[in-house]
C-alpha cells in the first residue's frame, strides 16, 4: 500500500506543478488555462481510476484470504471477522469513493471554466459539487478510526479550497476562481488522494 501511495503522490505532484507552471506562464484570461487545465484533468482521471479500483480491490483481497484460512482450516467464517479484517469499514470506503468522484467532477468543472467566459454554463455544476461536499462532510462525520483519522484530515483542507473555488464560479469570476484551484490546491488535493 505504501508503495501505491508513493508513486501516486510523485504522479500527482507532477501534475499539479505542470498544471501550476503552464497557467502561470499563459495569458492572463481564463483561456490560458486550457491547455494545463486538459492535461490535470486527464492525469488526474486516470489516478483516480485506480485509485479506486485499488481501495475496492484491499478489501477484497483481505476478505478472500481470511475466507480461504477458514477455509483450509475447516473452521467457521463469522460476518463480524470479516468486517473486522477489512483495510476500510463500509462507511469509510464510501466515502473515500465519494471524495475521488468529487475530484473527478472538479477537474471537469475547471475545464468548462478554462474552455469559457461564461461562467452561468458552470454555475449548476458547481453548486452541485457544492452539494455532494455537504454530503462528503456529512458521511465523514460517521466514519472514524484507525486508518480514517489521516483521511478525515485531509477531506477538510480540500474541502475548504474547492469551497472557495466553488464560490467564485458561482460569483462568476472565472479567472480568480482557475488561480485558486492553481495557487491553493495542489497540497489538499494530494493530501486527499494519498
Amino acid at each position: 500500500m505504501k508503495k501505491m501511495n508513493t508513486l501516486t503522490k510523485l504522479y500527482v505532484s507532477v501534475l499539479l506543478i505542470g498544471f501550476i507552471a503552464g497557467a502561470l506562464n499563459t495569458g492572463c484570461g481564463s483561456a490560458g488555462f486550457k491547455k494545463p487545465v486538459v492535461k490535470f484533468r486527464d492525469a488526474s482521471a486516470v489516478v483516480i481510476d485506480g485509485t479506486k479500483a485499488y481501495l475496492t480491490e484491499l478489501n477484497k483481497t483481505e476478505r478472500d484470504k481470511y475466507i480461504l484460512e477458514k477455509l483450509s482450516d475447516k473452521e467457521q467464517i463469522r460476518l463480524i471477522e470479516i468486517n473486522a479484517i477489512q483495510v476500510f469499514s463500509k462507511e469509510g470506503l464510501k466515502a473515500r469513493i465519494d471524495a475521488l468522484d468529487i475530484l473527478a467532477s472538479y477537474g471537469d468543472l475547471l475545464l468548462k471554466l478554462a474552455n469559457s467566459d461564461a461562467p452561468e454554463k458552470v454555475t449548476a455544476q458547481a453548486n452541485g459539487l457544492k452539494d455532494s461536499i455537504s454530503k462528503l462532510s456529512n458521511t465523514m462525520a460517521g466514519v472514524t478510526g484507525g486508518d480514517n483519522a489521516a483521511f478525515n484530515a485531509a477531506v477538510g483542507p480540500v474541502t475548504q479550497i474547492l469551497g472557495v473555488v466553488l464560490e467564485a464560479v458561482v460569483q462568476r469570476r472565472i479567472k480568480q476562481a482557475l488561480e485558486e484551484a492553481v495557487l491553493n490546491g495542489e497540497t489538499p488535493i494530494n493530501n486527499l488522494i494519498l
